[in-house]
């Protein structure tokens, strides 16, 4: 819990000062810009607290999810329209929402699932599957800092876990990067002088 309440604070640190050209630049048609891939956090931390209601309420419910709805929501709900910030507020909002009904829960109400259409049964995956992410993002983070590469230098780029949108440029004499629990791994090029690093997250 103590994890997945650190999320919005380094997600706002990772994108301090960067401005709204450079948070909604993609490098093609297909993948993703960095302001994108926050709307994309906000929108699926609303569904995963949908579906810790369904668990709640409903004995083994099936949690469907069609892996073009990322896709969908961006192009729909107009992600590059929307404004960064407000859409990291309206993800630390739903983050807190989120965190305050876990907190009410009973050891037994733990236990409850639900049946996932490619994971199977499992309340308790969802949380430890968002812990994970967070945790990976943290460590990436950390080693990056450690190697001296933060903002003063480096555009950091966020990509969706769902059909891992890329949001830069190929990489150039690329080199291996950090490894957090996530499966994370960093690669980066220049953009405008700067490195650029993506990040993407296993399955």
């Amino acid at each position: 819990m103590r994890r997945l309440s650190r999320t919005a604070d380094e997600l706002a640190a990772a994108i301090r000062g960067r401005d709204d050209a450079a948070l909604s630049r993609r490098p093609d048609a297909k993948n993703w810009a960095a302001k994108e891939a926050i709307c994309h956090l906000r929108d699926v931390e609303e569904m995963f607290t949908g579906r810790f209601g369904m668990i709640l309420a409903m004995d083994n419910p099936k949690l469907a999810f069609d892996p073009t709805t990322p896709d969908r929501w961006a192009e729909d709900r107009q992600y590059l329209r929307n404004d960064a910030q407000l859409a990291l507020a309206a993800f630390r909002a739903r983050r807190d929402e989120a965190l305050a009904l876990l907190r009410t829960l009973t050891p037994e109400q733990w236990k409850r699932a639900g049946i996932h259409a490619t994971r199977g049964p499992g309340e308790k995956d969802y949380v430890d599957q968002l812990k994970a992410y967070d945790h990976a993002f943290d460590l990436f983070f950390r080693r990056l800092a450690a190697d001296g590469i933060d903002k003063s230098n480096t555009l950091f780029v966020f990509t969706s876990d769902e059909n891992d949108h890329y949001a830069g440029q190929q990489a150039q004499n690329a080199a291996s990067g950090a490894r957090g629990d996530s499966k994370i791994h960093g690669e980066h090029g220049a953009v405008g002088g700067k490195r650029q690093f993506r990040r993407k997250s296993g399955g």
